[in-house]
């Protein structure tokens, strides 16, 4: 049984990877758009799009890992180091 805790951070984890996955298909989808439209030119598609995408698969990547990490900090014992 997940106590209240364990609720909201299941929540929060839900939202911010629904929202991080979210803006990764809608760069995807400017970026293939951007290619196949002739008036549009791909350098300046890949100049603005590049960044971000680095940046919001960065923050999905953190925010995975940081979870990762954070799980296994309640397991550790008081007075307990490097987990062994």
């Amino acid at each position: 049984m997940m106590d209240a805790k364990d609720r909201l951070i299941y929540w929060v984890t839900m939202m911010v990877t629904a929202t991080l996955c979210s803006v990764v298909v809608v760069l995807i989808g400017a970026l293939v758009h951007g290619l196949f439209v002739k008036e549009v030119d791909n350098t300046k598609i890949f100049e603005i799009i590049s960044p971000a995408f680095q940046t919001i698969v960065g923050g999905l990547i953190g925010w995975l890992s940081g979870l990762k990490v954070g799980s296994h900090m309640d397991e550790i014992k008081v007075g307990e180091t490097n987990g062994t």
